[in-house]
């Protein structure tokens, strides 16, 4: 084992650091904002790789320690220490996750286990077989950023062993795709005070009639709706997930409604601790991501009529003005002479900002090389065409589609608010600009458009940590959402039986 340089980001100067990079050699730091910390192995990690030791991570990322089939030590919480396996002490879990995640490991699915820790396999409520039962609420008809990750998130918890049902406006297009995965999905009108009066009492007949573990809504007004109801069927855990940057005005969806709140970014988790919202009753789990199926970007290109060699910068978007797509298109006029090849695309749709956007690149004399798509369900194969995606967002609880797009190799330029920065590596896999400074967004288009190393290098460092580390994947997403119910319904008393 060797002395090992690790490279972090402090997002905020009192925050926690986020590893970005491990090598053996010195590492220079790429802005203030970050730090590099040389780790020394232990006489015991030494120890172990005398003895023949194997590290590995679990299903839901955790360290462990293997001398052939046998666990010698594992990092996992007091209450779950096993006979006969060690702990890992603070300064060992830090060597040995950056060694890990230097060797590019990933979370093993092939591991063999822990019985009785591994939540696969561990805490139920009694008497409920050997899964959670967890119904989702979502009353939004649309299609985002926010259905999509209660899909992923869905989809892996079922995986997990658990069973999940959703209750959706009959109209929702997130209840004909998860329909279409094989999900139960209860269809129910959820907009006007007729709809409330109905509702209520239907979400409540149906938790008595199927009794659930878990409710978790996702928006203001499903909460309102199945937290009312689930409380009056007696339901042990009623979660809200915030996805959302906008202002709080009152805690009383996330206080009183709700039991405990799930933010899904550490921007939403600080928001709503600042509105007072009591910190024990908060988790933090990102929204959970897949990287897009893609080909090579070269049937889009020739769709559009561009040659390999163009660069092209792009876009993916609901078409809404607090995504800054019209100072995307301003800081692409003031750079186009200078890049007179380049060309801008814009995938998705949304009125009228689109047909607003449509005049505006004819007014600016670029209709010829501002293309756009509208609503794309080849997603993957849209980014691959792009050289650089640029979303100069105004407001963000996280940003999804910038992880997407890094995991498909891209770097990434986006508004500095929210959510946003904990997508990337700051000055590494992407640049991060300010809400609304059309000159700060040039000056990153300009930068990037000139510079094609930069970019290969760029698009390869926020692919290669997405991949490494697999902090946005729906498979340590859905581990974390477990752990924090489990232990939610502990705190509420609700018995459950250890493996």
């Amino acid at each position: 084992m060797a002395t090992l340089h690790v490279l972090k980001y402090l997002p905020r100067a009192n925050g926690a650091a986020r590893l970005v990079d491990v090598k053996l050699q010195a590492i220079q730091r790429p802005g203030p904002r970050y730090q590099v910390d040389i780790l020394q192995p232990s006489e015991q990690v030494r120890a172990w790789t005398t003895g023949g030791a194997r590290f590995a991570l679990s299903p839901l990322g955790m360290i462990r320690v293997w001398l052939g089939r046998r666990l010698a030590a594992a990092e996992c919480p007091r209450e779950h220490a096993l006979p006969g396996v060690a702990p890992i002490a603070p300064h060992d879990r830090e060597y040995l996750e950056a060694y890990l995640v230097m060797l590019g490991s990933r979370w093993n699915h092939d591991d063999p286990g822990v019985p009785g820790w591994d939540l696969t396999d561990a805490a139920r409520p009694q008497g409920r077989g050997s899964g959670l039962r967890i119904l989702h609420t979502e009353a939004a008809t649309s299609y985002g950023g926010q259905e999509y990750s209660i899909y992923k998130e869905m989809v892996a918890m079922r995986e997990r062993g658990h069973h999940l049902e959703a209750v959706c406006q009959p109209q929702a297009e997130l209840g004909v795709r998860l329909r279409c995965a094989g999900f139960t999905v209860h269809a129910l009108p959820m907009d006007g005070l007729g709809d409330f009066r109905r509702a209520v009492p239907g979400i409540r007949r149906l938790l008595r009639r199927t009794p659930f573990d878990v409710v978790n809504t996702h928006s203001r007004r499903d909460t309102v709706l199945a937290a009312i109801a689930a409380r009056m069927a007696g339901t042990p855990l009623i979660v809200r997930t915030r996805h959302l940057a906008k202002p709080i005005n009152s805690l009383f969806a996330y206080t009183w409604l709700a039991h405990r709140v799930i933010a899904v970014s550490d921007f939403v988790r600080r928001q709503l601790l600042a509105h007072g919202a009591p910190p024990g009753k908060i988790g933090m789990v990102h929204s959970s991501v897949e990287p897009p199926a893609a080909d090579d970007g070269s049937r889009v290109r020739r769709e559009l009529g561009l040659a390999r060699d163009v660069p092209v910068v792009g876009c993916v978007a609901v078409m809404r003005e607090d995504k800054g797509l019209t100072d995307l298109l301003d800081a692409f006029h003031c750079v186009s002479a200078k890049h007179p090849q380049a060309q801008l695309v814009l995938a998705g749709d949304g009125e009228p900002l689109l047909s607003q956007l449509r005049s505006r690149a004819a007014d600016l004399g670029l209709a010829g090389r501002i293309h756009f798509l509208g609503r794309r369900e080849d997603i993957g194969d849209v980014m691959m065409a792009f050289d650089v995606f640029a979303l100069p967002t105004r407001r963000e609880a996280l940003g999804t589609v910038f992880i997407e797009a890094a995991a498909l190799g891209l770097p990434v330029i986006g508004g500095d608010v929210g959510g946003v920065p904990e997508t990337m590596l700051p000055g590494v896999s992407g640049l991060l600009v300010p809400p609304r400074d059309v000159a700060a967004l040039s000056m990153a288009l300009d930068d990037l458009l000139a510079d094609p190393a930069r970019r290969r290098a760029m698009g390869a460092a926020g692919r290669s940590h997405m991949l490494s580390t697999g902090m946005f994947m729906p498979a340590k997403a859905a581990a974390r959402v477990e752990s924090l119910y489990v232990d939610w319904l502990a705190e509420r008393g609700w018995q459950v039986r250890r493996g």
